[in-house]
């Protein structure tokens, strides 16, 4: 911003009092009352080269950094590197609601030589504002201040944490209950929500199974192989594996056909055959059921 926009007011007063105008305009009391802000200074410009030491199409004024200077205040670069060091601390609830008016600490100044005077609990603004304090009022280098400051400020907050701790255990020895969180609240919640989805879903399942005339189980395979014991006993007795046959009598016999001894394909295989046998005994005489090549000679 120019500064002769911050000369206004100064340039009217002047043309009033040369001019003798008497009657100033309306905007002149309020601009006196809060005139313009000066323009923020400039850079500095380390580095002044003179035209002879510059190339012919540059000139001095043409090397000038005239963006404003940086706002930098002591607490950033403190706050910047408590963060770096204890990320941690980020994380930790802090209320954003003020329910009274905020007011300046009255401990500070050289009377502040100790963080534990604004408690045994400090947070980290308490921290930063104490190494500061440090700097300002001891005369003590940034750096070395703020490692004195860390220090104790690590040490009462191990104090805190293993005094918060015992507290804990003592209250549930002695049967205390502690008031559940928000998060607390949501989570349960959202759990009593989801064992509804899940009982639902039970229902739902048990209700298209029993409707269901045929359906398909898996014959899961045995826990422990057996080594074909289970197969050749039943040989030894006589048996073998199960034929087509047997499963067209045990239908017809209305037996019902164990899923333990049928996979889950043998259920429609058998269906579909039983159905071919009707259509076979409508249009033609039945005819012998084929010998089964699988069969044992003994």
């Amino acid at each position: 911003m120019p500064r002769r926009d911050a000369q206004v007011h100064k340039m009217l007063s002047r043309l009033m009092r040369n001019a003798g105008r008497s009657t100033p305009p309306i905007w002149y009391p309020a601009m006196l009352a809060y005139p313009p802000t000066l323009p923020p200074p400039l850079k500095p410009q380390h580095e002044k080269r003179r035209a002879y030491d510059l190339p012919p199409d540059v000139r001095p004024s043409h090397l000038l950094d005239k963006r404003p200077l940086d706002i930098v205040y002591p607490e950033d670069q403190l706050r910047q590197q408590f963060f770096k060091d204890h990320p941690f601390e980020a994380f930790r609830a802090k209320s954003l609601v003020e329910m009274q008016e905020v007011r300046e600490e009255p401990l500070t100044g050289p009377m502040w030589d100790k963080l534990v005077q604004r408690g045994r609990n400090p947070s980290p603004e308490d921290c930063i504002a104490f190494a500061l304090n440090l700097h300002r009022e001891k005369g003590i280098p940034l750096s070395d201040a703020y490692r004195t400051a860390v220090h104790q400020y690590r040490a009462l907050r191990a104090e805190h944490t293993i005094m918060l701790s015992f507290a804990c255990n003592e209250a549930d020895a002695y049967g205390a209950e502690f008031a559940s969180y928000e998060l607390t609240r949501l989570e349960k919640l959202e759990e009593a929500e989801l064992q509804k989805w899940r009982e639902e879903l039970a229902r739902t399942e048990e209700r298209i199974r029993r409707s269901k005339k045929w359906r398909m189980d898996p014959v899961l395979p045995p826990e422990k192989w057996t080594q074909g014991e289970g197969y050749m006993r039943r040989l030894r007795e006589g048996g073998g594996p199960r034929t087509w046959q047997e499963l067209d009598l045990d239908l017809a016999g209305g037996l019902e056909v164990s899923t333990t001894q049928v996979d889950s394909m043998d259920t429609w295989k058998v269906d579909a055959r039983k159905s071919r046998q009707e259509v076979d005994e409508l249009n033609g005489p039945l005819r012998p059921a084929p010998r089964d090549p699988h069969a044992p000679s003994f």
